[in-house]
């Protein structure tokens, strides 16, 4: 899958973002100074969203003494293989030089206190870093004066950095079916340029058919076929028109982002082109120069009714899809090459982008109902509790 830089997010379990430390409730003999434990907070920074960060960090003794203890502070990129043998994190490098800086090292703890002034440690430039490179910068005590030591295990505080999900939380549609209810909704009438993107990860492909979302003998995203293997991806429009080949057979277990473009290139002829992880795979002419998917929402059911909008199945249940979603788009423009291969494309767009008219984000996290992102508002009803699962996305 292509490798998208995101804007990051919280790394990682707060244990590894914090001090050494040991078990300072146990009583010494020796009264020793430590860096807080008060200082592990916020020790996990965001790498993507903000240029600047400043934290404070203190130095404690466990019992007070009866004059001023001076500490002094500094970075200290030298011992990051320290912390590469500590939690076995062969990955993680170094924060790169100009990034952090202390420019006041020195503190006190009063006599009488436990706990120093606070020293200031500021990063600077932290949107330059790598998203997909774990950095990790040590800050430790490097000196003090009036008293006898330092709690090794406890001397030196871990900041860490590195990009996070864009997306936590995606919808498992496994035997369920959704739909939104845009009863006539203007924007996709008759639509006669169009794009459609969805992020899947199909948990199985052995059924004949497997529905992404569409209209039955419309236009509609699904996998498999007769004759054709359950996981090979196909478009199919109406009068049987269909765009597939051997080449679009997409994986169980892995995210796969699915871009559909459609463009008429008269009233009876439309030119279709279909992405696969940014990569187009298929170009092909439907025989039909626009698309209505605002027909409004039905059961398909009974003698007289016209197919419409479905997300997860068409035609019949032995057509659910069976997997998680994401992501999932409809825009009333053709998307080019560059936009689908956009930086984060994948994995988010701008609700207010240009002719986004309507996007399931599928990150709700409860309840039956997802909601759609764009201005427009037409949430998706889900037929049956799902469930939602946590991801880490982009893996």
């Amino acid at each position: 899958m292509k490798q998208i830089r995101v804007a990051a997010a919280l790394w990682g379990l707060l244990a590894l973002a914090g001090c050494e430390h040991e078990d300072i409730d146990r009583q010494h003999y020796d009264n020793k100074i430590f860096i807080s434990l008060a200082s592990r907070n916020d020790n996990e920074l965001l790498v993507d969203e903000v240029d600047s960060y400043t934290r404070q960090i203190t130095a404690q003794i466990a019992k007070p003494e009866s004059h001023d203890i001076s500490v002094t502070f500094r970075a200290a990129p030298d011992l990051v293989e320290n912390y590469k043998t500590i939690y076995y994190d062969s990955e993680v490098i170094a924060l790169p030089d100009g990034i952090c800086r202390i420019d006041e090292p020195q503190a006190t703890i009063p006599a009488g206190s436990v706990q120093s002034t606070a020293v200031t440690v500021n990063f600077d430039q932290v949107t330059t870093l790598d998203r997909k490179q774990k950095y990790v910068m040590p800050v430790t005590i490097d000196s003090f004066e009036g008293i006898d030591g330092a709690l090794r295990m406890s001397r030196t505080c871990y900041f860490l950095f590195r990009g996070s999900s864009l997306i936590n939380v995606v919808l498992d549609l496994t035997d369920n079916r959704a739909w939104p209810v845009w009863d006539n909704f203007e924007q996709v009438r008759n639509m006669r340029n169009f794009t459609m993107e969805a992020l899947i990860n199909p948990t199985k492909l052995n059924k004949q058919i497997s529905t992404v979302m569409g209209i039955e003998d419309s236009f509609l995203i699904r996998l498999g076929d007769s004759g054709i293997d359950p996981s090979q991806l196909q478009v199919v429009g109406s009068g049987g028109a269909k765009l597939t080949d051997e080449s679009l057979k997409i994986p169980t277990g892995e995210w796969t982002h699915i871009a559909v473009t459609f463009r008429s290139t008269s009233n009876y002829m439309s030119e279709v082109m279909l992405y696969v992880n940014g990569v187009l795979k298929k170009t092909g002419n439907f025989y039909s120069g626009y698309v209505d998917f605002s027909v409004p929402h039905n059961n398909e059911s009974g003698t007289s009714f016209k197919r419409c909008f479905w997300v997860g199945y068409s035609f019949s249940d032995e057509r659910l899809f069976e997997g998680k979603m994401a992501e999932l788009r409809l825009w009333n423009r053709v998307l080019t090459e560059d936009e689908i291969n956009a930086e984060n494309h994948f994995y988010r767009v701008d609700p207010e982008s240009e002719g986004l008219v309507a996007y399931w984000k599928l990150n709700d996290g409860a309840g039956m109902v997802a909601k759609d992102y764009s201005p427009y508002g037409n949430d998706l009803t889900i037929e049956s509790e799902p469930t939602w699962s946590q991801v880490n996305l982009p893996e």
